[in-house]
């Protein structure tokens, strides 16, 4: 449950550290529609992230131990998703390059391929997401 969450946020923050990066030096449009795509394709999967944060939540109401608990799983997606945006590979190795807009543009593109889906990015989570959640 919870490294369902964590993977969520790690593939978030990995998605994310290109978009911040790279939208500002490619035509905006690039970006939007990057981001839309990626959206509309991992909708399924956030969506069961919001459910599993809830149902963790439940699980710790139900212990008496739910404020420690919201304040963990905070620290939990912050860590994660922080750790992949702010060290990323995909965005750090266009760093050195001149001409970022037609790399930019390209990389936006190649993040919502297959080999950067959730299910090549974390296949356990996938098929935990799979096996609980997919429709």
């Amino acid at each position: 449950m919870v490294l369902f969450i964590f993977d969520v946020e790690s593939y978030k923050g990995m998605f994310y550290s290109v978009h911040d990066f790279c939208g500002p030096k490619t035509n905006s449009i690039i970006a939007e529609q990057s981001q839309k795509q990626w959206m509309r394709a991992n909708e399924g999967v956030l969506a069961a992230q919001n459910m599993e944060e809830q149902k963790c939540l439940a699980k710790m109401r139900e212990r008496g131990v739910e404020p420690e608990a919201t304040l963990k799983l905070k620290e939990i997606k912050n860590t994660a998703f922080t750790r992949t945006h702010g060290h990323n590979r995909l965005y750090k190795d266009l760093l050195p390059l001149e001409d970022k807009n037609i790399a930019c543009s390209k990389r936006l593109g190649e993040m919502n391929s297959d080999s950067m889906s959730f299910k090549s990015i974390a296949p356990g989570s996938y098929k935990y997401w799979r096996l609980h959640y997919e429709p």
